[in-house]
């Protein structure tokens, strides 16, 4: 038998024991099994806060961008070389600035939302002009496309590890026909984002580390983290982390810099071009891999594990999904 198999028909069993009560949260703890069965109940919780400041410059003007002061992200992360980011984009909205953080925090910021957007890829040093800026073979022209309005421009400095927008810091930028400012500093004061996270209330999975296979399921999900229905075609990369903490409390502070943190790291989206997490709801744990392209090997004792869905094109950091595992012997 599979071990996707085995997870469609051990769910119904492992929904309908009732299991015994957590000692330590009074969460329902459930029996350890291979094939591990996320619900609403095994989901985190999560409130982000973004805040981005706001930078005048003078409308119809060159502008010149420097991110050479970036040291630490908007999670936390050190920058070690701000000449080394991936990429720079500047959008215009037809937002104001609140809603914008608001759409960001709720993964809600839609392309209806853009007005235009321009891209400065693997720029050669830390600074730049706007007139560097360019999308699909058409140069940015500050005198024409950078006039005063109600719309709203964001600049952000990002990575694209592995096909997901990372977006390190960011600030508005707003033309001014009054303004004489013709630059634009992204530094560690640009943006901020605070966030209150619980991950011990939830139910967690329960597995055993004697088992030579695991698989995830969340087809039963109806939510994720945002309080909004689960979208199996906005879930597109599974995460497995282990982090040396004494408990889940340790972890809610830094989950979101785990390529930072997790003492082991892996990812499933695809093998060999076939999508594995992408509009479906079940995987194979063991055909994740780290970055070094080593194999999962399985749940251990040590640590604290989590498993989790993302969305790789979302703007907020935070996984849709993610739930603690709890390891017996």
């Amino acid at each position: 038998m599979t071990v996707l198999t085995r997870t469609l028909a051990l769910s119904a069993l492992l929904m309908a024991c009732s299991g015994d009560k957590n000692e330590d949260t009074g969460a329902m703890k459930s029996f350890a099994t291979p094939d591990l069965v996320m619900l609403d109940e095994n989901n985190y919780d999560y409130i982000g806060d973004i805040q981005i400041g706001t930078q005048t410059v003078a409308a119809g003007g060159e502008v010149s961008v420097d991110w050479c002061s970036l040291t630490t992200d908007l999670r936390g992360r050190e920058v070690t070389d701000p000449s080394a980011i991936d990429r720079v984009l500047f959008i215009e909205l037809s937002l104001t600035p609140e809603e914008v953080m608001a759409k960001v925090e709720a993964n809600a910021l839609v392309q209806a939302d853009t007005v235009t957007q321009w891209l400065l890829l693997s720029p050669e040093s830390c600074t730049a002009n706007l007139s560097d800026f360019s999308i699909l073979g058409n140069i940015f022209n500050p005198e024409a496309d950078l006039v005063e309005s109600d719309n709203t421009w964001l600049l952000s400095v990002s990575n694209y590890p592995d096909g997901r927008f990372d977006i390190l810091m960011s600030t508005f930028v707003e033309p001014l026909e009054s303004e004489t400012n013709s630059s634009v500093v992204v530094d560690d004061a640009s943006s901020t984002l605070s966030f209150d996270t619980d991950l011990h209330s939830a139910d967690p999975l329960v597995t055993s580390a004697s088992f030579d296979e695991y698989s995830l399921d969340w087809s039963g999900v109806e939510n994720d983290v945002n309080g909004v229905p689960f979208d199996k075609l906005l879930g597109n990369r599974l995460l497995i982390g282990k982090v040396a903490a004494d408990n889940i409390t340790d972890v809610e502070s830094i989950f979101l810099r785990l390529d930072d943190e997790a003492e082991e790291l892996y990812y499933l989206s695809d093998v060999d071009g076939e999508q594995q997490v992408y509009g479906r709801t079940a995987a194979d744990l063991m055909l994740a891999t780290d970055l070094a392209g080593n194999n999962f090997g399985g749940f251990t004792t040590d640590g604290v594990w989590l498993v989790g869905i993302e969305c790789l094109s979302c703007t907020s950091p935070a996984p849709l999904l993610l739930s603690v595992v709890e390891v017996e012997e």
